[in-house]
């Protein structure tokens, strides 16, 4: 882990509960920084112990929160250090303290409003946060990252690698918990996530085809009929003989292709292809043919008329 003891401290909860946690990170806030490593793409773990699930009568008495990075790399802690019932009994400081010094603590790791709570059916955590901690939570972006939801998400897709997802000690330690819903998450990430996408990457080098050309296709999906079809009769005819088609009838050696925007697309490179020769052409002509040049505008100079220059267009 990275970061150094700042020293363990107590919390009370509402009610006369009590709770406990210790901080740690990094000294003067500046290691972890410096890596480089973007810090609005930081996740905010937060874990809670509570004696029930109902906001309204049960308290916390226990709190851990971990920042990570977006490669789930630990940077900094706030947990607890001890044993949970010494901790209830010997507890001196207050709920809204606590929310203070841990408040301070996410501030110090990452900026308002972009980081996500993180943590394993965190949802349940937050109803009690946002009821006892609303400024910790104001701080925090609105959207949450739950371990629970990947793991019955892997458990219905990939039965095969979510048997080796490790299992939770249940331990019951808010920190304990932490650690293990981020070594869960990375077990995700790396055996099932990454694998996948390097079968996708690999499939699409198989079939000859890369990103740009998916996006391209995506792109002709939405593009009108081919264009142009005036200027390039034999580039037509050329087409339709691809499709096993002329003379409005099938053609027995070939079978006719499906309209597919690849097929659109190559078509109106052949148009476009086809209008520039064209278009090649007829200059060519014009600079051969003096007599046309009285149908271009001139320009004179002390050398005598300048006539106009066209440059090449492909």
């Amino acid at each position: 882990m990275l970061g150094v003891s700042l020293g363990s401290r107590l919390l009370r909860g509402v009610g006369g509960r009590h709770g406990q946690f210790e901080a740690r990170g990094v000294s003067e806030g500046g290691a972890a920084m410096a890596a480089g490593e973007s810090m609005a793409q930081r996740m905010v773990w937060v874990d809670l112990e509570m004696t029930g699930l109902d906001i309204e009568k049960d308290q916390i008495i226990e709190m851990a929160c971990l920042i990570t990075d977006s490669d789930l790399n630990i940077l900094a802690e706030v947990g607890d250090a001890s044993g949970l019932t010494k901790a209830v009994k010997e507890s001196t400081i207050t709920l809204q303290q606590a929310e203070y010094e841990f408040l301070s603590f996410v501030r110090q790791q990452t900026p308002p409003g972009l980081c996500p709570l993180a943590g394993n059916s965190v949802h349940a955590d937050k109803k009690f946060l946002d009821k006892y901690m609303p400024q910790f939570m104001k701080h925090l972006h609105y959207r949450i990252i739950d371990v629970s939801t990947v793991k019955e998400l892997c458990r219905r897709w990939y039965p095969e690698d979510y048997e080796f997802a490790p299992k939770k000690a249940a331990s019951h330690r808010a920190l304990d918990d932490i650690s293990e819903s981020i070594k869960e998450l990375q077990f995700y990430r790396n055996n099932i996530f990454k694998r996948k996408t390097d079968e996708k990457k690999r499939k699409i080098i198989e079939n000859g085809e890369n990103e740009k050309t998916i996006s391209k296709l995506k792109l002709l999906e939405v593009i009108s009929p081919p264009i142009f079809d005036d200027l390039s009769v034999s580039s037509q005819a050329k087409l339709e003989e691809r499709r096993g088609v002329r003379d409005g009838s099938p053609s027995p050696h070939k079978q006719p292709l499906r309209d597919s925007p690849l097929t659109r697309h190559q078509q109106i490179l052949n148009n476009l292809a086809a209008a520039a020769a064209a278009l090649r052409q007829l200059l060519q002509q014009l600079r051969r043919q003096p007599l046309a040049m009285d149908l271009l505008p001139r320009w004179t100079t002390e050398q005598g008329p300048l006539l106009p220059k066209f440059p090449p267009l492909f």
